[in-house]
């Protein structure tokens, strides 16, 4: 998926924990951290969805020591980056039972349908490609537009003033 989906997801996660009365001092930077930036690894690893930071057990174990330190920010922590790797399993692949196996598992929608290679091919090939795929697009742009009306309201934007002026 795109970047956009994970920064939208993870707002949205963002909204509804304070709407349940969930909040706490930089909880939203805990969650980008956890829900965008997961995706730091692509300048490390290729293809980057073999990192452990794209495993659900890395995430359990950050979880785990943060909930020490905050029980809040160790949930939230949490709820970002397994929304993350669940929106990669769509277009792709994760090691979800790492370290027990290391087999790879998701719809995988873009390698099957545009025959592309993880280890060949650039994130670039896969972003033109998700570009080029209806239903993913559509999902993406229905998820992204809820996070901008959420973040409308938050923020009380009045939009039409801040566009005439």
């Amino acid at each position: 998926m795109l970047p956009t989906i994970h920064l939208s997801a993870t707002f949205i996660l963002w909204f509804l924990l304070q709407f349940l009365g969930i909040k706490a001092p930089f909880l939203f930077i805990s969650m980008l951290v956890s829900g965008v930036l997961i995706d730091v690894d692509i300048l490390m690893v290729h293809p980057h969805r073999l990192s452990i930071m794209h495993t659900p057990f890395f995430w359990i174990i950050i979880s785990l020591i943060l909930v020490f330190i905050s029980p809040i920010h160790s949930l939230s922590v949490f709820l970002a980056s397994q929304t993350h790797l669940l929106f990669d399993m769509v277009d792709g692949e994760i090691m979800l039972f790492y370290p027990i196996k290391k087999k790879m598992y998701g719809a995988n929608i873009i390698v099957k349908r545009y025959g592309l290679d993880p280890y060949k091919n650039k994130p670039i090939d896969f972003a033109q490609k998700i570009l080029k795929t209806p239903e993913i697009i559509v999902s993406e742009l229905f998820i992204d537009s809820i996070a901008l009306f959420l973040f409308i309201y938050v923020f009380n934007l009045d939009i039409l003033s801040i566009l005439l002026n």
